[in-house]
């Protein structure tokens, strides 16, 4: 959400608008900064404050919204997800308000919180405050409409912009060392997005593993971000359990994450669910081939143009960008042992690492599959576009 608003940002100030970046938190390390046009609420970390001023902060932040907005005449805001949407829609301030969700409410609102409870009550009431609702893909609004009974007729689906010819640019800037450069010299599966429960990467190490047992063309395995350290954990027990170490790497949270990007194989994305990823987008525009799991229809949204087939491989779907490998069975593996790990690889498992030999086996044909269809692929997602429907 930090790259889209960057995105918008950017673009806005380049057609001579006043724009702000507003964060909620603003942290030190935060890889999207807005410079002289950037505005904090607080410093401090959440977790670094105590339950009474937590809930001092949060009373404070409508108030505060509407001060800030006041005093640099803002006209039009636009606030990315739940928590910025919400303290948006009962703000009381009287500039027109846009709101975009990023993700398949029915299932985040599994996780029981406070927080998620007063989302839904802002759904059936304070999101009426809003001029537009965005949803970035037709699978986010019908469950928004459908599983959580969202009753205004503000919602739109508008998907993701993406300054294509800007992500180009970046692609081809040098990699930062000789180390880097190194693990690019040999054919590279690529993960780039939070290391989390939601993206199961132990379910592409796994695949990995297998993979490399019986092929005899060695790849490297590179995860470009970061997140749970729990799951990081996990991760490192598989690699040594499997010994892969000299195979697997992760080279943390990268600001131009374009140019490893540029440099892989293939994208590989084993999520359990997710809303319209935007890095599917990115490989796109830079003809990178994609497999990932079918864990939402937005995933055929973004790769499809309509003529999709099944191959050969167990209902993997080949699409104009790469292949669509079946829904992966949920395993949460945080608390468990390593003997509570699954031994071997299951039925929607093998296909993922079947789909992906193909991808590896003949990356020249999917490559060019993608290259014939990229131009209409990316139309939806064209920056001026989005903006335009966006504003109108």
């Amino acid at each position: 959400m930090e790259r889209i608003a960057y995105s918008f940002y950017s673009r806005l100030k380049t057609m001579n608008y006043a724009v702000y970046g507003l964060k909620i938190i603003k942290k030190q390390n935060d890889l999207i900064q807005f410079g002289d046009d950037e505005i904090y609420l607080s410093l401090e970390d959440l977790g670094e404050l105590n339950f009474l001023k937590r809930i001092f902060f949060y009373k404070d932040i409508p108030s505060r919204l509407n001060e800030i907005i006041k005093k640099k005449k803002i006209t039009h805001s636009i606030s990315f997800g739940d928590f910025s949407n919400f303290f948006s829609s009962i703000s009381g301030t009287k500039e027109i308000k846009i709101a975009s969700l990023h993700g398949v409410k029915s299932i985040e609102f599994k996780n029981k919180s406070v927080f998620n409870w007063l989302f839904k009550r802002a759904y059936k009431n304070s999101y009426q405050n809003f001029r537009k609702v965005v949803a970035i893909s037709k699978h986010i609004q019908n469950d928004l409409i459908n599983n959580c009974h969202y009753p205004f007729s503000n919602i739109e689906v508008i998907y993701n912009p993406h300054n294509i010819e800007n992500i180009r640019k970046l692609s081809v800037e040098k990699l930062d060392n000789n180390y880097e450069s190194a693990l690019f010299s040999k054919p590279v599966i690529i993960f780039v997005g939070r290391i989390t429960y939601q993206k199961a990467p132990w379910h592409l190490i796994s695949i990995f593993n297998q993979l490399n047992k019986t092929h005899d063309q060695k790849y490297n395995l590179i995860f470009i971000g970061d997140g749970d350290p729990k799951i990081k954990q996990i991760l490192n027990n598989q690699i040594v359990q499997f010994k892969i170490a000299e195979q697997v790497h992760f080279l943390g949270a990268k600001e131009n994450p374009y140019k490893y990007l540029n440099r892989a194989s293939v994208l590989a994305l084993s999520s359990y669910y997710e809303g319209t990823p935007n890095v599917i987008v990115e490989a796109i525009a830079l003809s990178i081939p994609t497999i990932c799991t079918n864990c939402t229809s937005g995933i055929e949204e973004i790769m499809s143009l309509g003529k999709d087939s099944h191959n050969s491989h167990n209902q993997v779907i080949n699409t104009s960008a790469g292949l669509i490998a079946p829904k992966l069975e949920e395993f949460n593996p945080i608390d468990k042992t390593w003997g509570e790990m699954p031994k071997s690889l299951d039925k929607a498992e093998v296909a993922y690492m079947n789909g992906l030999q193909d991808i590896l086996n003949d990356n020249s044909k999917y490559k060019n599959q993608l290259l014939q269809n990229q131009d209409d692929l990316l139309k939806k997602f064209e920056i001026d576009s989005v903006l335009n429907s966006y504003f109108k």
